[in-house]
């Protein structure tokens, strides 16, 4: 069989149903949201080794422990929002998109304002003996303003996503790729501003596309005479809320560890675990991202038109070989640019990317869950594994160090596989009986 025969009979025909058309689209979309990962995440390779030679890794471990701190916090300020207008896009017209849209963002800010402010303050608490005051509140500060408005970037590349517009979403993320990298230079390295830097450069670049979203926002959406439907956003909320424990808890499979190594070694050792993690995290950018940005609005539209059956196990074998292939080159880059206080972590990148070609398969998986709404069951899997995960590390970092936290990664991955294939299984039972 000629190859474009075999891919079109083997890997794409159960995902796309047979059309020369939504096989082109399908293929089409894939290669630019391919390209534009490898290029976004090639500009942001170039961080992860100028931190390592302008931070220390007790400093490292600081910006992740923040990061991870602000997240939580927008995770629960967003109450699942963008992944209920995910969902809601394709049960609604044009007119009904616009008004949910709105909706969100008007429900949003309310909710989500006090929330961060309220934040401020104890995560000023929790911090104050790890950093110098002054800078510790900027620092702060900064994080947290990028973390609220960071909700309307989500929302409008999840809009883009839906639209199935591959192009202008992959330009926006390049160009706000760009823009990091070169508010970093100037503010880490050229001035030296440390933390302080990062985390200014971070904003900055939020802020240049939150100006073009908030243009479009007005032009489409805000001149339409739609009004706040208080009942509509509950509506949403009530959707989006299961997203919000399933947030936390996928935090908890993925960064409680850096809270643990902290807790059990020192910040140094988090600094160092981290960096690794950014290496082989590169996989999730370039590889999965791009990926399920296609599959997702592929596969439910397919599953619009009743057809449930599983994509092809050689698709998933092809993109787990590519994530593990992918990990040699990634060691090797890391070990010749990263400064030499961090190579000492760098041996674990193999095995967290195996933890990542684990949690491509369950976001595979989980699809057909989410199309149904079934997001109980994702909330049930999660902390499962989330439970697995703190147990876990408790055990393994004491015993093996910072090992033992990419080992736990690894095999709770596993299990969420296990966990989302069995469900996706009855539901394709019960859907064709």
């Amino acid at each position: 069989m000629p190859v474009k025969g075999y891919i079109n009979q083997i890997l794409l025909g159960p995902l796309m149903g047979g059309t020369g058309s939504a096989k082109r689209k399908f293929i089409g979309d894939l290669m630019v949201f391919g390209i534009g990962a490898v290029v976004v995440k090639g500009i942001f390779f170039a961080l992860t080794p100028l931190y390592t030679h302008v931070l220390a890794p007790s400093e490292y471990g600081m910006m992740e422990l923040i990061n991870g701190a602000t997240n939580i916090i927008g995770t629960l300020s967003s109450l699942g929002l963008v992944q209920a207008a995910f969902v809601e896009y394709y049960h609604g017209e044009s007119d009904q998109r616009a008004a949910m849209i709105r909706n969100i963002v008007r429900a949003y800010t309310w909710i989500s304002i006090p929330m961060h402010l309220a934040a401020f303050g104890i995560l000023a608490g929790v911090f104050r003996r790890s950093y110098p005051e002054t800078q510790l509140l900027s620092i702060l500060g900064l994080s947290l303003v990028s973390s609220f408005i960071t909700f309307f970037l989500n929302l409008y590349y999840s809009t883009l996503q839906c639209m199935r517009e591959a192009l202008r979403l992959t330009m926006y993320r390049v160009l706000q790729a760009l823009f990091v990298v070169l508010a970093n230079l100037l503010l880490v390295y050229k001035l030296n501003l440390g933390l302080t830097g990062v985390f200014v450069a971070s904003l900055m670049s939020t802020c240049v596309i939150i100006g073009i979203a908030w243009a479009e926002y007005v032009r489409r959406i805000a001149r339409r005479p739609v009004k706040t439907d208080w009942g509509y956003a509950r509506k949403l909320i009530i959707i989006g809320l299961p997203f919000v424990p399933s947030g936390l808890l996928i935090w908890v499979t993925s960064a409680l560890d850096r809270w643990i190594i902290m807790g059990t070694l020192n910040q140094r050792e988090v600094g160092i675990y981290s960096v690794a993690w950014k290496f082989a995290g590169v996989v999730d950018p370039l590889i999965i991202t791009p990926f399920l940005s296609v599959y997702t609005p592929a596969v439910f539209k397919r599953y619009g038109a009743r057809q449930y059956r599983r994509p092809s196990i050689v698709l998933d074998i092809v993109c787990v070989a590519l994530l593990m292939l992918t990990s040699i080159p990634l060691r090797w880059l890391a070990m010749r640019s990263v400064a030499a206080e961090y190579t000492e972590g760098l041996a674990l990148i193999p095995v967290i990317v195996c933890g990542y070609a684990f949690m491509f398969l369950t976001q595979e998986a989980s699809t057909l869950i989410l199309h149904q709404k079934q997001t109980g069951i994702l909330l049930v899997n999660t902390a499962i594994v989330a439970v697995l995960s703190v147990v876990l590390n408790l055990i393994l970092i004491p015993t093996f160090q910072i090992k033992g936290a990419a080992y736990t990664f690894v095999l709770v991955q596993a299990i969420g596989v296990l966990l989302a294939t069995i469900h996706r299984n009855r539901i394709v039972r019960r859907i064709n009986s």
